[in-house]
C-alpha cells in the first residue's frame, strides 16, 4: 500500500514536472520564432524601404494583417 502510494505520488510529481518543463520550452519557442518573425520583417522593412516604397506598404500591410 505504501509503495501503491509512493509511486502515485511519484507520477504525479513527473507529470508536473514534465508538464511545467513543456509550458517553459514552448514559450522559449514561441519567443524565438516570434524575434525570428520580427528580424526578418525588418530586415526586409530596411532594405524594401529605401528600394521601393510599394514594398515597404505591401510587407507593413501583411505584417498588421498576420497579428490583429
Amino acid at each position: 500500500f505504501c509503495f501503491l502510494f509512493f509511486w502515485f505520488f511519484f507520477l504525479l510529481f513527473l507529470f508536473i514536472f514534465l508538464s511545467f518543463c513543456f509550458v517553459i520550452f514552448s514559450a522559449f519557442l514561441y519567443l524565438f520564432f516570434f524575434f525570428l518573425f520580427v528580424l526578418l520583417f525588418l530586415y526586409f522593412f530596411f532594405f524594401f524601404f529605401f528600394r521601393c516604397p510599394f514594398f515597404f506598404f505591401f510587407f507593413s500591410f501583411c505584417f498588421c494583417h498576420f497579428f490583429f
